[in-house]
């Protein structure tokens, strides 16, 4: 477009593509039109062509033809000042999408950060803040060295309970029962305690007999507890004591002559060792009650040998002797007595010496 009296247009403007649109202005402003309204109309003519071609090829091919036009409407108007439609301000290109690597075999693929931009506003400018959301970063997987695992947090294990095994009950104090008196709740708890095995039982069993000879008054049921011992129990802990019962019940109940048998049959056995005294004791008093003094005094004199507890023994052998009819033998054996440390029976020998002397 050009003034009256003005330069000829430029023919590579006049016969390019937007050429036609440049003549119908030139004649619309020859004909008197107003010229700010002829640039409205270039600009919403220029507007429209570049929205029909936008389908076929991108817009930007056509942008620098257009800026081309504009420069030479300013060249043409430059002794009136116009005015820029707003249609013409050139929008900022939107950034060419760069296609991105693919994923690597056992990464997870994590999409871009996201960016958040306000609206515009013709009245006021605002500075425009992305907000990115930082992505998740990647460690490199136990085992696979070099590649990346995304780290995904895992949700915290439920906690296990671990199922409650409920305590037993404690075992029934047996003892208990039978110093509070309860003493069949003694017995029947010490019997059921027998029925297992190991020391427990062997403990119940003697325990039991123990109850039924010195509180229940039960010789012969105190003999089946420590008979039952034996039998289950040849080698147990307490053997000792079972037999040393045994003997002492069954002499309890007049059984001398079991009480003789099972005690030689005992010192017959490897298993004597030190109760040797003791069994020999044992059977001296059997003898002595049976009136077998001389039988007696020999048991006396071994239990002396093996070395019986105190002078027990040399008091018993001289009472024997002196029952005997063994006078000076039995005068001997009271002095010995009293020359021992220990002589509970000293009054008593000291008496019978006195008679014994001629």
């Amino acid at each position: 477009m050009s003034s009256r009296g003005s330069n000829q247009d430029p023919e590579r403007l006049l016969h390019g593509k937007y050429g036609a649109l440049i003549r119908q202005a030139n004649r619309e402003w020859e004909s008197g039109l107003d010229q700010p309204a002829a640039f409205r109309r270039v600009a919403e003519r220029l507007a429209a062509s570049r929205s029909e071609r936008a389908a076929a090829r991108s817009w930007w091919i056509g942008a620098p033809l257009a800026l081309s036009a504009l420069a030479v409407v300013f060249a043409l108007s430059r002794e009136q000042s116009l005015e820029v439609a707003p249609e013409l301000v050139a929008e900022s290109f939107p950034p060419a999408a760069v296609p991105s690597a693919p994923p690597s075999v056992g990464t997870a693929v994590v999409p871009p950060p996201t960016e958040t931009t306000p609206p515009r506003t013709k009245d006021k400018k605002e500075p425009i803040v992305s907000k990115r959301v930082a992505a998740p970063t990647t460690v490199p997987a136990a085992g696979s060295p070099g590649e990346a695992v995304s780290t995904v947090e895992a949700p915290p294990p439920a906690a296990v309970t671990a199922p409650v095994t409920p305590e037993p009950a404690p075992a029934p104090d047996c003892l208990s029962f039978a110093r509070h008196g309860q003493t069949r709740a003694a017995e029947e708890c010490f019997s059921e305690r027998a029925n297992g095995a190991g020391l427990a039982a062997e403990m119940a069993l003697y325990e039991l007999a123990r109850l039924r000879r010195d509180v229940l008054a039960d010789a012969n049921g105190a003999l089946r507890a420590l008979a039952d011992y034996r039998t289950r129990f040849p080698g147990g802990s307490l053997r000792r004591e079972v037999e040393m019962s045994q003997l002492e019940l069954l002499l309890q109940l007049g059984r001398s002559d079991d009480a003789l048998k099972q005690s030689a049959e005992l010192l017959s056995s490897s298993t004597s060792g030190e109760r040797a005294s003791e069994l020999r004791l044992l059977r001296g008093h059997i003898l002595r009650k049976q009136s077998r003094f001389a039988e007696a005094v020999r048991e006396y004199e071994l239990a002396e040998v093996a070395g019986a507890r105190g002078s027990v023994a040399i008091y018993f052998r001289a009472l024997c002797l002196e029952s005997a009819g063994r006078p000076s033998e039995a005068a001997a054996a009271f002095a010995k007595y009293l020359e021992q440390p220990q002589r509970p029976h000293a009054e008593d020998a000291k008496r019978r010496l006195e008679k014994l002397k001629p």
